[in-house]
This record gives C-alpha cells, structure tokens and sequence, in this order.
C-alpha cells in the first residue's frame, strides 16, 4: 500500500506500507490516486471546498449563459428590424 508523508499540504515523500497497515501509525496519510511528490495534498476538507466552489461556479455559469441568450436574443431582434 502507498501512503505519503505531507508537510505544508504538499507530499513530500511517498512510502510503501505492508497491505492493511494503518497509515497514521507511520506518520503518514493515504496516498491520493494520480498523485505523487511535489503535489499538493487533497484532504477531505480541501476536497469539499474545491467540491463547493466547482458547483458555485457552475451555478454562476448558468445564469451568465442565461444572460448570454438573453443579450443576443435581444441583438438579433435589433437587427430583424
């Protein structure tokens, strides 16, 4: 089993542990998958608030394209004139 060691949010060190062993006991977190040395640490807490902002955002993008429509519904019945 892979676990890493952070510092600072960022895996400093990736380390090999026996099947089932329990990564805390070691010092160390479960290894994210895709990630590796030098990549920041996604932790539960950080992962829900990129979750919550990746959903705001997309809140926020329906309601500019909604505008978006809007605006060149308006400039296309400018120029049918």
């Amino acid at each position: 089993m892979d676990a890493c060691i952070v510092e600072n949010n960022i895996i400093v060190n990736v380390v090999v542990l026996p099947d089932g062993a329990d990564p805390a006991a070691f010092g160390c977190k479960p290894l994210p998958h895709g990630k590796w040395i030098g990549d920041e640490y996604d932790s539960d807490a950080t992962l829900s608030a990129r979750l919550s902002a990746m959903e705001q955002n997309q809140e926020n993008s329906a309601v500019w394209d909604e505008l978006d429509a809007a605006y060149q519904e308006g400039v296309n019945t400018a120029y049918d004139s």
